[in-house]
């Protein structure tokens, strides 16, 4: 039977995440479409970061980012079960213009970073969300701070 959902999953001063698939709160509950792995929309000012998060295996997902406003770079790192190979490292330049996407596989950590006044961006993740496998690090851990001093971070993220 079809429901309505209210997808935004949270909001602050930085913008908003709307958890498009997955775990998303219904108008008469919850309600679950594990099946499609997870999706969000992220809405972000300029300057904010979010990530770098993974998730350890057997829950490690690949994820594929499309820029839907605006203009953002995602940062990727090599992080196989919590192990950071800071040599790995990259940074991709995505628009909104453009109808390019990213996918990073399993075994990557990811973060966006708004570079334009906004951004959208829709992620698609191939594996549910599991709090309990998650993991961060810190991008300021592998960034000179001169370049993420003016970033604007969630206490998770820093």
């Amino acid at each position: 039977m079809p429901q309505l959902i209210d997808f935004r999953a949270s909001s602050d001063a930085r913008g908003s995440l709307s958890k498009v698939f997955g775990r998303a709160g219904a108008a008469d509950g919850e309600f679950n479409l594990k099946a499609f792995g997870d999706g969000f929309v992220l809405e972000s000012g300029k300057d904010v970061f979010r990530g770098l998060h993974a998730q350890n295996p057997p829950f490690d997902q690949s994820k594929a980012f499309l820029v839907l406003a605006g203009s953002v770079e995602v940062y990727a790192v090599r992080a196989v079960g919590g192990v950071v190979e800071p040599s790995s490292l990259s940074v991709h330049a995505l628009t909104g213009i453009g109808k390019i996407g990213l996918v990073v596989p399993e075994g990557w950590a990811t973060g966006v970073h708004t570079i334009s006044d906004s951004s959208t961006v829709w992620v698609s993740a191939s594996k549910p969300y599991r709090p309990d496998c998650e993991f961060t690090i810190s991008i300021r851990a592998l960034l000179p701070f001169e370049d993420s001093k003016d970033w604007k971070l969630s206490e998770k993220d820093s």
